[in-house]
């Protein structure tokens, strides 16, 4: 098929208005308004304690302070969540972390709201909190959750062949246990939100930064006591979520809208960038216990894992275990299978939904293991890889078939990585003798969508009489580029140029349900619900169009505004005049469009169909190795990724390389740190994210193996950038150094420890690739 707008790179929509500062975050709709009342909360320091009393009388009395409240004053469900309504708006007899909001204040200004907050007295009693698993988990543990036997959450098991056996006829067993840590999620833009009464129907309008309107409003609706028909929520341009947004937007929206509808006064909430790190979700940490059998021939045989991932205080999005089980193979066939997933409640702040969505912490064992399963056997680390990459028609751990028909692009990438990395050269070294060059790869798979039952999209779509096209689509704009995407998408299906596309962006009075901007899945699950409306627009103007030109409609094609026919060019029009012809001749040009995966079959041992389609890509660095300080540089970062049809290759390159990015700072830098439960870097001074000085030139190599269930063959490509930068470092290291390191990131004071257990520390002199 020659596609004329899909597959071009074309500059976004919304990047003029971006880089000149026209854009309109979420607190830009703040300037100029009069009137607007400035909330604050006040947090629990403690991460666990009991609520015996709280004072606000002194703050109600402060001038210029219009609300103060606390739990009681709540118009309906003191809880919120994405899976259990069990976080609480404002805690009213215990807390569970040091985050959790006791009382809320609404007032002129900003120094009142602080200075109110500030008067709040709180009597509580402090119970010892703990960020530790595995103290939660052992013989003897505090149960510190009432309901959750052990502290466990949840618990998911994968069951896949006979996993005993086939170790038993493994010629090589290897295990390790493998750690990653609790990560923020580092947006730029706080959480933040305004409110304020609806005039239409007395409802709450939210203007809120978020990933599902939708979900927001199915939510919020027991929390404020109104049906979901009269709460609108608009989410404009988001200055960055990565997943943490699914959740944090409800910290600040059921606040600020509670207090809008006690005060009956637009209400405006936005978090200092201390409160964002100490009060909003985060990455799960995890901690896997890992093993993998394999063959003298290095054909995998099983794997087993035993996985714990901390939930922190509340139940978020509490199925990170189910996926990290789901994966626990990787991209690799396997004779048998077994995986369990604890998810353990701790005293730290709850984690939710962050970019790879479990899969980077699978991927970090399964990889490590991988390399080492190649070393072991005097295998090369690609032909391994490619030896045991699913195939067409095979089965995966978790009982999903592949479909060569919807892309299995693992052996190209792993061939044009290997390629560009020129792995088969020597790598020169460096001349100092503290100095250790090092270089390693990693593969993976990601599903494209969450894999639910009846995971879907909706659409609107609506040709104007000039031939133009407005969409609406609730998928949110994080920065990612849904705006170009659906554009080109929507202009390809109608014979349109892009340019002639304007996209609403999300709001849930006029955007229909696309369901999350999470997963991956925004692309080919709005993407096809795109093409469905303006299929079902395209098919009208086609009759209409072949009355007025006297042709038959099979022999009309659409393409760059123009209606021509394939076998009389005269025979012409352009979509302008279909469209008006349409609207005299009284045919319809909107539409809704929807799309729908295959439904999900997924039982109760982790088998079965879930993701339609999956992306896969593979990672690799170069590094160099300081031993005197431990520092680890990267040199070159190069990747492949099989995106199915590249929509925009521009985008996803800046998909490629904006995930890459934080990839490496998963591996190298970013990690928070607890005391009891209560986190101790909550600055950008403490808690370091890679920065420009930091990252090497991404190589970039896109491969295009088309889904066929993809508009126009797309799979999703916003996660899978990140997933193999963490273990291909830490298999460089090795490379450079000989010394395995199974935690993450490979902080200096790491990677110091490590040498030293290894007795390698003050043998510089010794060169690089002997034994020392």
């Amino acid at each position: 098929m020659e596609l004329h707008e899909v597959g071009k790179r074309q500059i976004r929509q919304d990047a003029l208005a971006k880089v000149t500062g026209e854009a309109k975050f979420t607190a830009d709709y703040l300037a100029g308004r009069t009137g607007v009342l400035i909330a604050k909360a006040l947090y629990s320091p403690y991460s666990h304690a009991v609520i015996k009393n709280i004072d606000i009388s002194a703050a109600e009395a402060l001038p210029g302070v219009v609300r103060v409240i606390t739990a009681k004053d709540l118009p309906g469900r003191n809880g919120y969540g994405l899976m259990k309504f069990d976080k609480p708006v404002l805690a009213e007899r215990e807390v569970l972390y040091a985050g959790d909001a006791v009382a809320a204040v609404a007032a002129v200004d900003e120094e009142t709201a602080k200075k109110a907050v500030s008067l709040i007295k709180v009597d509580y009693k402090a119970i010892p909190g703990c960020g530790d698993m595995d103290l939660l988990t052992g013989e003897g543990a505090p149960a510190y959750r009432e309901g959750a036997p052990s502290n466990i959450s949840s618990v998911y098991t994968l069951v896949h062949g006979d996993a005993d056996a086939a170790f038993a006829e493994a010629d090589v067993v290897l295990e390790g246990t493998f750690a990653t840590p609790t990560v923020d999620h580092a947006y730029l833009e706080p959480d933040v939100c305004l409110s304020e009464i609806d005039p239409m129907t007395g409802g709450l309008v939210l203007i809120c930064p978020h990933h599902s309107v939708h979900l927001s409003r199915r939510t919020m609706a027991g929390v404020f006591g109104l049906p979901e028909s009269r709460i609108r929520v608009i989410s404009p341009f988001v200055g960055g979520g990565f997943g943490g947004k699914e959740d944090s937007c409800f910290d600040v929206e059921g606040i600020c809208g509670v207090l809008t509808l006690l005060t009956r006064r637009p209400v405006f909430f936005e978090l200092t960038r201390d409160e964002v790190f100490r009060e909003t979700c985060k990455r799960h940490a995890s901690k896997t216990k890992y093993r993998l059998a394999a063959d003298r021939d290095g054909n995998l045989l099983g794997v087993q894992a035993d996985i714990l991932v901390d939930k922190g205080s509340y139940v978020g999005i509490d199925i990170i275990n189910l996926r990290m089980v789901t994966y626990c193979a990787g991209p690799y066939r396997v004779k048998g299978a077994r995986a369990v997933g604890r998810s353990v409640f701790t005293n730290k702040p709850y984690t939710s939904a962050m970019r790879g969505f479990g899969v980077p912490q699978i991927a970090f064992a399964v990889e490590s293991m991988m390399d080492e399963l190649a070393r072991k056997l005097g295998k090369d680390p690609f032909e391994i890889r490619l030896q045991n990459a699913l195939r067409d028609g095979e089965e995966s751990a978790f009982g999903a078939r592949m479909h060569a028909e919807r892309g299995l692009g693992l052996p190209e990438c792993l061939a044009a990585v290997r390629e560009k990395m020129r792995w088969d050269e020597p790598l020169a070294q460096p001349g100092e003798p503290h100095l250790r060059r090092g270089r390693g790869i990693a593969a993976y798979m990601y599903g494209t969508g969450g894999g639910s039952r009846g995971e879907g999209a909706m659409v609107g779509a609506q040709l104007q009489p000039d031939g133009s096209l407005n969409l609406e689509v609730s998928i949110n704009e994080l920065g990612q580029g849904v705006i170009q995407v659906m554009s080109q998408i929507g202009a390809e299906t109608l014979g349109l140029t892009s340019d002639r596309v304007s996209l609403t962006l999300s709001d849930s009075a006029s955007s229909p349900d696309a369901g999350f901007t999470t997963a991956s899945r925004g692309t080919t699950f709005a993407g096809n619900a795109v093409i469905d409306a303006c299929t079902q627009i395209r098919e009208n103007l086609r009759g209409v169009a072949a009355r007025h030109l006297e042709e038959e409609p099979e022999a009309l094609a659409f393409c760059e505004n123009e209606v021509v026919s394939r076998t009389d060019p005269e025979k012409k029009c352009t979509v302008a005049q279909a469209a008006g012809w349409a609207r005299s001749d009284g045919v319809c040009t909107a539409a809704t469009g929807s799309w729908y995966a295959p439904m999900s079959t997924m039982n109760r041992d982790i088998q079965g169909e879930q993701m339609h389609a999956f992306a896969f890509g593979v990672a690799g660095v170069e590094i160099t190795a300081d031993l005197r300080s431990g520092a680890i540089r990267v040199d070159r970062a190069v990747q492949a990724i099989d995106v199915g049809k590249a929509v925009n290759p521009l985008q996803v390159e800046g998909q490629m390389e904006g995930g890459g990015a934080m990839g490496i700072g998963y591996g190298l830098m970013e990690e928070h740190f607890d005391r009891g439960g209560v986190l101790t870097n909550t600055s950008y001074h403490e808690y370091l994210i890679p920065t420009a000085m930091d990252l090497p030139e991404f190589e970039n190599v896109i491969v295009e193996k088309a889904n066929a269930l993809g508009p126009y063959g797309a799979k999703g490509v916003g996660e899978p950038p990140l997933i193999g930068f963490a273990p291909a470092i830490a298999n460089a290291f090795f490379d450079a150094t000989g010394v395995r390191i199974r935690q993450i990131p490979l902080t200096p004071v790491r990677v110091m420890e490590a040498l030293e257990a290894a007795g390698k520390l003050g043998q510089e002199e010794k060169k690089s690739g002997t034994p020392v």
